[in-house]
């Protein structure tokens, strides 16, 4: 991997740590589920990375927090987090930033990546957080779908924030081989 790509996995790892610091969640308390900017960041990665890139960045996050670095929400870390209710969220992460990247159309696509976001981030990673549910609080799946229920409208707005976001970045932030061929052109 080209150091620039590492150089900007490593940014885009950290912001995702960052932000657990800047916004503390916010714990519904019908769940116990915190609401966090950290899936808006996971689905950024997506957005802005290649597949193996996105999967990687948040596989490392995933990593760092299991071996109990407290950057998980709450400024929590290790494997009983990864165990606990929220975990399904947390391993899920890096396959729905790898599947955005794979899915993401053109920059200017923004319906289109809006509605890879959303199938990705919402309906698949709730499907499999409710999984999660369902064997830590020994629930029915139904039931742990209608816990998440509440949590739709917020994650449709990081959706959107994302995807408006992604639209309006400079192409020359996307893709480093686009800023050293337009270089070369004037040399």
């Amino acid at each position: 991997m080209k150091l620039e790509r590492l150089l900007k996995l490593s940014i885009l790892v950290s912001m995702l740590i960052a932000l657990v610091y800047l916004m503390p969640p916010i714990v519904m308390p019908f769940s116990g589920i915190p609401i966090t900017l950290q899936t808006w960041m996971v689905l950024m990665i997506g957005l802005l990375l290649k597949p193996k890139e996105a999967f990687f960045a948040v596989m490392s996050y995933v990593i760092l927090g299991a071996l109990g670095l407290p950057i998980f929400s709450g400024q929590k870390g290790g494997m009983s987090v990864i165990l606990g209710p929220t975990g399904g969220f947390i391993v899920g992460f890096p396959l729905v930033s790898m599947f955005v990247a794979v899915f993401k159309q053109k920059q200017s696509a923004i319906i289109k990546n809006t509605l890879i976001s959303i199938v990705f981030m919402i309906i698949v990673l709730y499907a499999f957080a409710a999984l999660w549910f369902v064997s830590y609080l020994n629930m029915t799946y139904l039931n742990a779908l209608f816990v998440l229920l509440p949590f739709v409208p917020f994650d449709l707005a990081k959706v959107l924030f994302a995807n408006l976001i992604y639209q309006k970045l400079p192409l020359q932030l996307l893709n480093t081989q686009t800023v050293r061929t337009k270089e070369k052109k004037y040399e």
